[in-house]
C-alpha cells in the first residue's frame, strides 16, 4: 500500500511539473530617482501553469517554503513569551508580494501582507499595448517591440512569438508571446529573462485562503495606516499574531524596500506606489470614498521625505 501511495504521489508531481514552466527574470531597480545610486538586482520567477501564472521573487519562494515548515513552532514559541519573540529566519528580498494571473477569465490579483494580515486586491486597470514593427534579438530570441502606459509610467516591452505564452514579469501580460524584456522609459525598472529552469519542487504558490480582499485603493490606504504606526505598535501586532515582525535579512514591519511590488513604496515589501498620508490623523482608519486620492497626493512630498524607500516606486500614478 505504501509503495502504491508513493507511486501515485510521484505521478501527480510529474503531471504538475509537465504542466508548469518557470521563467527566471532579473529585475534591476533604481531605488532613488532623485540621486545617482547603483541599481539593485534580484532574481524573480514567473511560474506558468495550465490556466494561470504566479510571479514572485526567488527569495520569497525560499522564505515561504521555509516558513511553511517552521511557522507552527515559531508561533508557539512567540505566544509563550511575546516579549522575547523570535525573529523570522528568512532570506532578504525587496519584493514580498505574489501576483496571480488567471487566464480565463482574465484577472490579476496582487497579494502581500499588510503587517501580519495577508491582504490582496484585484487589478482594475487595463493594460493597453501598442504594437510596433521594431525587432531585436535578446537572450537568443527574435523579439518585437510594444509599448503601453501603466501605473504612471511608460513601458517598453520586447516579446517573442517563439514562446506562445501571453505573459511576462510583474503584472505585464497580453502580448502575442512571452515578454523577454520590459522596462520603463526612464530605465528605473528593467526586467530581463535570464533562463527557463526546471521545477524541482511542488511548493504551492496559491494565495492564502485567509487573505483579506480589498479594493486597490483601500489596499494602499491600509498600507499607509500600518506604516504610519509607531514601531512598538507594529511589533505588538506581529506578536499578537504569533510572529515577531523581526525578520532576519533586513526586514522591517511589512516587507522589503518598496522596489518591486507594485503597490507600496516602502515597507510594503513590493515596489510600489504608496502615496501620501491623510492630513491630521495618519493613524486612524481612512474613510472609503469615490476613488479619489487627492488628499494623499497633497502630502506625497512630505510622505516621501519621511519614508525614503518611497522615492522611486514602480507605480507612480493611479
Amino acid at each position: 500500500m505504501k509503495k502504491i501511495f508513493l507511486l501515485c504521489l510521484a505521478l501527480i508531481t510529474v503531471s504538475l511539473s509537465a504542466q508548469s514552466r518557470r521563467f527566471v527574470y532579473e529585475v534591476a531597480m533604481n531605488p532613488d530617482s532623485t540621486q545617482l545610486v547603483p541599481m539593485i538586482k534580484e532574481r524573480t520567477l514567473l511560474q506558468v501553469e495550465k490556466d494561470k501564472s504566479y510571479f514572485l521573487s526567488e527569495n520569497k519562494l525560499r522564505r515561504d517554503s521555509l516558513l511553511s515548515t517552521l511557522a507552527p513552532e515559531l508561533k508557539s514559541e512567540n505566544r509563550k513569551d511575546k516579549n522575547k519573540a523570535q525573529p523570522w529566519p528568512v532570506a532578504h528580498t525587496n519584493y514580498n508580494y505574489i501576483i496571480e494571473k488567471d487566464y480565463n477569465p482574465e484577472k490579476i490579483v496582487f497579494a502581500e501582507n499588510i503587517g501580519p494580515q495577508a491582504s490582496a486586491y484585484t487589478e482594475d486597470r487595463p493594460m493597453r499595448w501598442t504594437l510596433t514593427e521594431d525587432t531585436d534579438n535578446i537572450a537568443g530570441y527574435k523579439v518585437f517591440k510594444a509599448t503601453c502606459n501603466f501605473g504612471g509610467r511608460k513601458w517598453i516591452a520586447w516579446y517573442t512569438k517563439d514562446i506562445q505564452i501571453s505573459d511576462g514579469p510583474y503584472k505585464f501580460k497580453g502580448l502575442p508571446g512571452l515578454i523577454i524584456k520590459v522596462q520603463d522609459d526612464k530605465g528605473d525598472y528593467i526586467y530581463t529573462l535570464l533562463t527557463e529552469e526546471k521545477i524541482n519542487n511542488s511548493f504551492p504558490l496559491n494565495i492564502k485562503e485567509d487573505t483579506k480582499m480589498l479594493s486597490r485603493l483601500d489596499f494602499e490606504r491600509q498600507q499607509i495606516i500600518f506604516e504610519s504606526k509607531p514601531q512598538d505598535e507594529k511589533q505588538k501586532l506581529f506578536a499578537d499574531s504569533g510572529f515577531s515582525g523581526k525578520r532576519s535579512g533586513n526586514f522591517r514591519g511589512n516587507g522589503g524596500r518598496g522596489g518591486g511590488g507594485g503597490m507600496k513604496g516602502f515597507g510594503g515589501g513590493g515596489q510600489g506606489r504608496m502615496r501620501g498620508m491623510q492630513e491630521g490623523s495618519p493613524n486612524r482608519e481612512m474613510p472609503q470614498d469615490s476613488g479619489t486620492m487627492s488628499s494623499y497626493e497633497k502630502n506625497f512630498n512630505a510622505f516621501k521625505h519621511k519614508n525614503s524607500t518611497a522615492q522611486n516606486p514602480i507605480e507612480i500614478g493611479l
